[in-house]
């Protein structure tokens, strides 16, 4: 894979730390000589990743690109450009989910690695190709599905490994009604707002605010069904009254 399969501001961190750890052996001990003692200290200080990724995120990912692209040519001017063995995961921070578990591909980016790495998964994952992220509702509080991610392989000819974890935090929504039915909030189980999230009532696809809210100047159909972010989640109630779908509920304006 190339630098292109990592969002801009990750290119950067990675080719910063692997210039900066590989460039000064490529020059033969130039960058000891005197006349490089004030670039010698900020070069050696941006192989540690922390200070890449800092100076990456100073930047828009627009100049976080133009800058990983620059460095990479300017490098290829001097020696022959090294990517330190890295691999990054491309997960949703936040899944929402209902009564029945949700399947999201996960994407591994490798690169820095020599053909022929293996990959092992353990957590909420199902080996594959693509490798999926199966998400169930929690049995317990805790409502994260964890990824661990193991490989094994060769860079530059010489064993490397490495491992990754993230967690993805699991959103179940609930939603209610005010009593004219042209308002409806929604939240998550912890009474988080559920902003910018798909709303489908009846035909109609609507997003939710950034508080969570969907107001209409007339009133959303009553008996229509809803789904909040793909999930089913009952019918439009008629009125004031005990419901047969738990999730719905009504709620009187002030």
């Amino acid at each position: 894979m190339s630098l292109d399969q990592l969002p801009p501001r990750q290119r950067l961190e990675l080719v910063l730390a692997s210039l900066c750890r590989h460039l000064p052996g490529q020059l033969g001990g130039i960058l000891d000589d005197h006349r490089f003692n004030d670039t010698r200290s900020p070069l050696m200080r941006l192989s540690d990743p922390r200070w890449a990724v800092e100076a990456a995120a100073a930047m828009s990912e627009p100049e976080a690109a133009w800058m990983a692209e620059v460095l990479w040519q300017r490098w290829a001017q001097l020696g022959q450009p090294v990517l330190e063995p890295t691999a990054r995961l491309g997960l949703p921070d936040e899944v929402w989910i209902g009564e029945h578990p949700v399947r999201v591909p996960v994407r591994l980016v490798v690169l820095g690695m020599d053909a022929g790495w293996t990959v092992r998964w353990r957590g909420s994952v199902l080996d594959g190709d693509p490798p999926i992220l199966f998400a169930e509702p929690p049995r317990s509080e805790v409502w994260l599905s964890q990824v661990q991610v193991e490989l094994n392989g060769t860079s530059q000819g010489q064993p490397r490994q490495l491992f990754l974890r993230a967690e993805v935090r699991l959103r179940r929504p609930a939603i209610v009604f005010d009593d004219s039915r042209t308002c409806l909030a929604i939240r998550d189980q912890d009474g988080v707002p559920a902003g910018r999230v798909q709303v489908v009532i009846g035909e109609v696809a609507r997003e939710s605010s950034r508080e969570g809210l969907l107001v209409t100047e007339q009133p959303f159909p009553a008996g229509a069904r809803v789904w909040i972010a793909g999930i089913a989640m009952g019918r439009v109630p008629h009125a004031i009254a005990p419901l047969d779908e738990p999730t719905v509920e009504i709620f009187r304006r002030r």
